[in-house]
């Protein structure tokens, strides 16, 4: 009998995750780091982006979203945030898509972004970016506790829209939650208790 042909086995993606803290001001250094580690994937926060403002990165697809709620009550005052999503064009195995916003119920702070990757025949799988900026003690109007970054909530929908032939979901990015399990320099905070 005739042996199967092997199961087709996708080569491994890499995933370059970052708070850029600005992508327009920090433009030259982003392009050396994807010049030298080359990511298929690279996930950013705080692009500080104003919808109107363009972004091109040679050889990469982006998808974006942009701050659009101010975090104090002048609503003239729209700074910061921001997420995106690159995808490297050089993969040719690599397919893409964007996917809706999630809902993050009452959350009115937390941004986040995801798209659909395919990596051939039954391999497809959804990645999220998510930022929730810091809570601090000058902003405490700003954040009432059912805004900060609840993963219940925000991890719930990301579930629900996976497709049943989905080989699963990634979730990345910065949520400013702080636990002693992931970084023993610091001091726990409500949110990383609930994450």
């Amino acid at each position: 009998p005739a042996t199967p042909p092997p199961a087709y086995s996708p080569p491994p993606l890499r995933i370059l995750q970052c708070n850029i803290g600005a992508v327009k001001a920090n433009s030259s250094e982003l392009n050396s780091r994807l010049r030298k580690e080359k990511p298929d994937v690279v996930l950013l926060q705080e692009t500080n982006l104003k919808p109107a403002q363009k972004l091109s990165i040679p050889g990469y697809a982006i998808y974006r979203r942009d701050r659009t709620l101010p975090r104090s009550g002048d609503a003239t005052a729209i700074r910061g945030g921001g997420v995106a999503i690159l995808i490297n064009e050089s993969r040719i195995d690599l397919s893409h898509s964007a996917l809706p916003p999630i809902d993050h119920g009452a959350d009115q702070v937390t941004e986040s972004i995801g798209a659909r990757l395919s990596l051939g025949p039954d391999c497809s799988f959804d990645i999220h970016n998510f930022y929730c900026p810091p809570i601090r003690s000058s902003s405490a109007q700003e954040h009432r506790p059912e805004q900060s970054f609840n993963p219940d909530i925000s991890l719930a929908a990301t579930l629900a829209n996976l497709p049943p032939t989905s080989r699963g979901v990634l979730i990345a990015g910065d949520v400013n939650c702080h636990h002693e399990r992931w970084d023993l320099r610091t001091s726990q905070d409500a949110m990383g208790t609930n994450l």
